[in-house]
């Protein structure tokens, strides 16, 4: 008896050992590794935020919903975050760290384009999938050739779409005969944002009476607004970041400038509401989403990740949730886990139904063909003034 408990027990240990050693069955590990880098810290805090809360709901959700399928094989996404700290040198370096890393096959962000589009040619050069939620530069996603590159994507529009799309709104839906533009100059996408706004507003049949360049560091903007004063315009096309934003807005009312403002995604937050005051009251601004859209998806994400982070998901957040989707179509169109099948894979997929919308992508391009918002500001917040 005692004899037989000995071998009962070692038949029992090895097939123990056996299930161990064939953990997920298959073979290979029983997660697929996906790198986030963001801007956690510095300028752009916030927006990497997002990005890390946006790409953690997303695994949360395919983890609980049982995995990515692989070939048939169920797998769970881990994430892993890195900080680039607003750095386009760190930002490059951080692919090659992520790229060292076994078993990871894929990499979201940066979002801020100085930082997207050196991390976006290291990828290139390394063969691994970068999906970036929120640069729009066309330069991103294309070689120095003006090529499509290989393996990456993005999720937003491009910054052409988003000067012309605004012209257009300021001549049909404002009515404007008329507009001036003040734009950051040393930012690549905002200048490419007012070049296609003055030729999508003359091609309307509009006239652009005054286009003002300004530095992130100017403090004074009174130059610039008086000749916009003197030209008159119906529409004053604000093309800034948040960080000039307010200033500009507050300095235009303070010297009687009347026009009406429309902006662009950079002054889209909330938080430039509150440090502009009654001077943004009844602006226009251009975004990718809205939290009030009536879509289920997006009902569901905001609902989910307000539960989740006692906190509205902004653009960043929205994006940064339908990157980590997309890159599952593409892994599972791939039926394999590895970077060159992922690659594959992304190729394939056709269509995404995110929390931002409906986007469709191209064999020929790796950037969405998709919708966009127009947002009002009032009453302390933006609130939905009509899809595109």
């Amino acid at each position: 008896m005692k004899r037989f408990t000995v071998t009962a027990f070692c038949a029992v240990l090895a097939i123990a050992t056996a299930l161990a050693a064939c953990a997920g069955c298959g073979g290979g590990p029983s997660t697929i590794k996906i790198g986030v880098i963001a801007e956690m810290t510095g300028p752009l805090s916030s927006v990497g935020l997002s990005c890390k809360q946006g790409a953690d709901l997303a695994a949360k959700e395919i983890n609980e919903a049982g995995g990515i399928d692989v070939g048939g094989r169920k797998m769970n996404v881990e994430l892993v975050v890195r900080d680039c700290a607003d750095k386009p040198e760190r930002s490059a370096a951080l692919v090659d760290e992520l790229g060292e890393i076994d078993g990871l096959v894929a990499i979201i962000g940066p979002n801020a384009t100085a930082n997207a589009m050196p991390a976006a040619d290291r990828a290139e050069a390394r063969k691994i999938v970068l999906v970036t939620p929120w640069s729009t530069s066309p330069k991103t996603t294309l070689t120095s050739a003006g090529k499509p590159k290989r393996y990456v994507y993005r999720t937003c529009v491009t910054a052409g779409y988003e000067g012309d799309q605004l012209a257009k709104f300021a001549r049909a839906t404002l009515g404007a005969p008329g507009s001036a533009v003040i734009y950051d100059e040393t930012a690549e996408v905002l200048r490419i944002q007012a070049d296609e706004y003055v030729k999508g507003f003359k091609a309307a049949g509009g006239t652009v009476s005054a286009f003002e360049p300004f530095k992130p560091a100017d403090k004074d903007f009174s130059a610039q607004l008086g000749r916009i004063k003197a030209a008159a315009p119906e529409v004053l096309f604000v093309c800034s970041y948040g960080e000039n934003a307010p200033a500009i807005l507050q300095q235009a009312r303070a010297a009687g400038i009347t026009a009406q403002f429309v902006g662009c995604d950079g002054w889209s937050s909330p938080e430039v509401i509150g440090r502009t005051g009654a001077a943004i009251e009844g602006s226009y601004v251009f975004n990718m989403y809205s939290p009030q859209m009536k879509d289920r998806r997006t009902r569901s994400f905001v609902k989910s990740f307000e539960s989740r982070n006692n906190a509205v998901p902004d653009d960043v957040a929205a994006l940064s949730y339908d990157s980590l989707n997309l890159l599952k179509l593409g892994i599972e169109k791939a039926g394999k886990a590895d970077r060159a099948s992922v690659a594959q894979g992304m190729l394939k997929v056709r269509e995404l139904e995110g929390a931002t919308g409906s986007m469709r992508f191209t064999a020929d391009s790796r950037d969405p063909v998709r919708g966009a918002v127009i947002l009002k500001a009032q009453g302390g917040g933006f609130d939905l003034f009509k899809q595109l």
